[in-house]
């Protein structure tokens, strides 16, 4: 069905302030997560064609979303290359290899972030992989490695600093954290009990240094958003200990 997209301003306790829908955004399409660009002015989201989900930008220009496309990256167009056969033959054109599939993208920089299945070069099921922008396109797509892909299915991913969040999905979908080292993302840990329940926790995001959440946790049937906020630890004694995460759900809950 037709997605509809709603923004809102976060207060200081997690609730959400003057909840309304974008008509301009839900008229997009789009599909799951996007990300923004906020110094080019550019959305990037995903939505299906033909039954293959592909990465698209639109611009904001006036008041309205413009300039709706397909993004290109390097490995979209193959040249044949110079004396192979093909060429020589007289047949040099343009290859279009096999259309992936791209999910819940997100952007930090110049890099967009986004999930694909059974791409070559991954782990298995579905994994992050990114692709960098040089100013005139965007780069042939690579794992953001072995720290944070396994043969299982890896989602939702959300770069914060030196931080990447997102969701592998076990038994049920739970939250890791993986730090940066150098140019390499380091071995995932998950987040712990204070994000993570039995149920589906997943598409973590930072908004002004808090982590919100979408959750189907507490017997729930339907996905809410939960706010993340500190919470004193007090022994016995009344000596304060350090902060932890709580949830929160919002003062207005939101479904997904």
């Amino acid at each position: 069905g037709k997605t509809n997209v709603y923004v809102v301003s976060v207060g200081d306790k997690g609730d959400f302030v003057n909840v309304q829908k974008d008509e301009a955004l839900s008229k997009l399409g789009i599909e799951g997560t996007f990300a923004y660009d906020q110094s080019a002015n550019k959305i990037y989201f995903t939505k299906t064609k033909k039954s293959v989900s592909r990465l698209y930008e639109a611009k904001y220009i006036k008041d309205k979303w413009k300039k709706v496309k397909e993004v290109k990256m390097e490995e979209d167009e193959i040249i044949r290359e110079a004396n192979s056969f093909m060429v020589n033959a007289g047949w040099n054109y343009k290859d279009t290899p096999m259309a992936f599939n791209i999910f819940n993208p997100t952007m930090e920089g110049t890099r967009i972030y986004f999930t694909s299945p059974d791409r070559e070069g991954g782990f298995g099921g579905n994994d992050i992989w990114y692709t960098n922008n040089n100013g005139k396109k965007w780069s042939k797509p690579e794992n953001a490695g072995k720290g944070i892909n396994t043969p299982g299915s890896e989602d939702y991913a959300f770069v914060d600093g030196n931080k990447l969040y997102f969701a592998k999905k076990d038994e049920s979908s739970n939250l890791y954290v993986s730090e940066l080292n150098g140019n390499i993302w380091g071995e995932a840990e998950s987040m712990g009990e204070q994000y993570n329940s039995d149920s589906d926790d997943y598409n973590l995001i930072v908004v002004g240094g808090a982590p919100f959440i979408t959750s189907l946790r507490n017997g729930s049937e339907l996905d809410n958003l939960y706010y993340m906020h500190k919470v004193k630890i007090v022994k016995q004694d009344s000596v304060p200990e350090d902060t932890i995460d709580e949830p929160v759900e919002p003062i207005q809950p939101w479904h997904q």
